[in-house]
């Protein structure tokens, strides 16, 4: 990321996750994984995020979670030129195809 490894790493982020509140706010139980930049690479990596006892999983986004996650993603990945690709970020893009091929099939339910 652009912003990495420099003295105001933090309050970068913080303006750039301040700037992208409507798409946030459409995930408020996901507010942790947007205190840090490391936090959300990690979640986009691994599929799995822990904070305060608490685990998030990428496959138990709701589709109006995920919608707003995949606008973030692609804006996050947009604006910093980063490089998003699918060995760095495994579980979101298994997730994105998981869903992706389950478009169109019938529900069982």
């Amino acid at each position: 990321m652009a912003f990495r490894n420099k003295t105001n790493e933090h309050d970068q982020w913080q303006d750039y996750c301040s700037n992208r509140r409507r798409c946030l706010d459409a995930i408020p139980r996901l507010k942790p994984l947007f205190n840090a930049a490391d936090h959300i690479d990690t979640f986009l990596q691994t599929g799995s995020f822990s904070f305060k006892d608490v685990e998030y999983k990428i496959e138990s986004l709701t589709e109006r979670e995920w919608d707003a996650l995949v606008l973030f993603v692609d804006d996050y990945s947009d604006t910093w030129q980063s490089y998003f690709t699918r060995t760095q970020y495994i579980a979101y893009f298994s997730e994105l195809d998981r869903r992706e091929t389950q478009i169109g099939q019938p529900n069982d339910n």
